[in-house]
């Protein structure tokens, strides 16, 4: 139960104006007393023991200072102690309860470990997140056959492995994967493993990261060797992340990225890499401290205090629209166009691309889609792509890399495969079922 308990009474965010509690006066003793339980926890429990002491230090310097003399309530403290243990490690938290509730949280615990320790997790301890589907509530396929998975938690397996299996199952057959984290706050790092597990080969058991704690030792984390919804190793995978991407989150993209798994697009990430507990302060607060961090074998290193920084920076709102042109680029890249499964491809590209701006062609770009082509003739006439069939002059106005529209036909689109040679080797027209047809260059 004491898991349980933790995930009811500490509440991370910011609550609702209609449920904040009455401010709890403190005096200067409760206020000192507080701040001490907190350092002594930190100097006890944090992960690096030499730093924690040094954090201690600071807490009791701050508890001299006027800006403590100034507290004078239970939540300006904890508000207070949160800004200034977060300049130190961005996974600190604390949560203003009182004492009366500490010490019955306290005599809780101590019940549950007399009685041989806490009871074993059930999903019903994860009930909160049943509307958000555990976690995924939005897997799609977009256009261009790609899978998208948005991740907006991450619960434990025991609540969330059917759906990450369902997930996983229904994007099987696409031609690329993205997964959206962007906002996503983190939570169990079994799911991370069991999603970064899916995207690595089958029969390999890969070392990502090492978990280092005090007094204990390292523990090196591996992926599943065989795992439940198969293995995609070559998939190209692109992850989504914000400036609130954070924990759990982090984890996901930072490994995926060091493995050179996948490509991450978005915003550096929030820099919290140091995981932990929840710890109990007598005087009246709830303290999150990290007693945990981790190491990968790829990097050396973390992602604490300086986030994930994206392969392809870009803003939050950008991100998957740009990660869709990222894979659809790769999926026609070097492929002749043969059929209309690429074909497709091509044509969702060039939408995807115009959809972020659209082109305006040099001179020497124009020029190299004029010439003569099999049924008809492209020139340049004041600026401007012409081309003239069997009837008509029509003009072809730019809509995205190579790709032109005639007047009044945003449904068709005229590409100009080979023109960044300086010379296109057709004109052809596309179709939004991928059907097309060429006009080859005659001249």
């Amino acid at each position: 139960m004491r898991f349980l308990v933790c995930l009811a009474v500490l509440v991370l965010a910011a609550p609702s104006a209609q449920a904040q509690p009455a401010p709890t006066p403190i005096d200067a003793e409760t206020r000192n007393a507080a701040i001490a339980d907190v350092g002594d926890l930190i100097a006890e429990n944090y992960y690096d023991a030499g730093r924690g002491a040094a954090i201690a230090e600071e807490l009791a310097a701050f508890a001299r200072s006027p800006q403590a003399a100034g507290l004078d309530t239970g939540q300006e403290l904890a508000t207070a102690l949160v800004e200034f243990l977060r300049e130190r490690d961005r996974h600190f938290n604390t949560a203003w309860r009182g004492p009366e509730f500490i010490a019955q949280v306290q005599a809780q615990w101590d019940a549950e470990e007399a009685a041989g320790g806490e009871e074993e997790d059930s999903i019903e301890r994860w009930a909160e997140y049943r509307p958000q589907n555990y976690g995924f509530n939005d897997v799609r396929v977009l256009e261009g056959n790609i899978g998208y998975m948005a991740v907006t938690t991450f619960n434990p397996l025991i609540a969330s492995q059917s759906k990450a299996d369902a997930a996983l199952s229904f994007l099987a057959d696409t031609d690329a994967v993205i997964i959206d984290l962007r906002g996503n706050r983190g939570g169990e790092p079994e799911l991370v493993n069991y999603l970064l597990s899916h995207f690595t080969a089958a029969g390999e058991r890969v070392h990502y990261n090492t978990v280092l704690q005090r007094n204990v030792d390292a523990e090196d984390l591996y992926t599943i060797a065989d795992h439940p919804m198969g293995h995609r190793p070559d998939v190209p995978l692109y992850v989504l992340v914000s400036s609130e991407s954070f924990s759990a989150a982090e984890a996901l993209a930072y490994h995926l990225q060091a493995m050179g798994r996948a490509t991450v697009v978005g915003e550096v990430t929030g820099g919290g890499a140091n995981a932990g507990r929840i710890f109990l302060a007598p005087a009246g607060l709830l303290v999150f401290i990290p007693d945990t961090t981790g190491r990968s074998p790829f990097t050396g290193a973390n992602w604490d205090r300086t986030g994930v920084r994206p392969d392809i920076e870009v803003a939050a709102e950008d991100a998957l629209e740009r990660a869709r042109v990222e894979a659809l680029t790769r999926q026609v890249s070097g492929v002749e166009i043969e059929g209309p499964e690429a074909m497709q491809s091509a044509y969702q590209l060039a939408l995807a691309q115009a959809e972020a701006g659209r082109w305006v062609p040099t001179p020497a770009e124009l020029e190299a889609c004029t010439g003569q082509y099999n049924g008809g003739r492209v020139w340049l006439e004041d600026g401007q792509l012409r081309y003239q069939g069997s009837n008509n002059v029509l003009a072809l106005t730019p809509f995205a890399p190579g790709v032109f529209h005639f007047p009044d036909n945003d449904t068709v689109q005229v590409h100009f495969p080979g023109y960044r040679s300086g010379r296109a080797s057709a004109m052809r027209q596309a179709y939004p079922s991928g059907d097309f047809f060429d006009r080859e260059r005659i001249d």
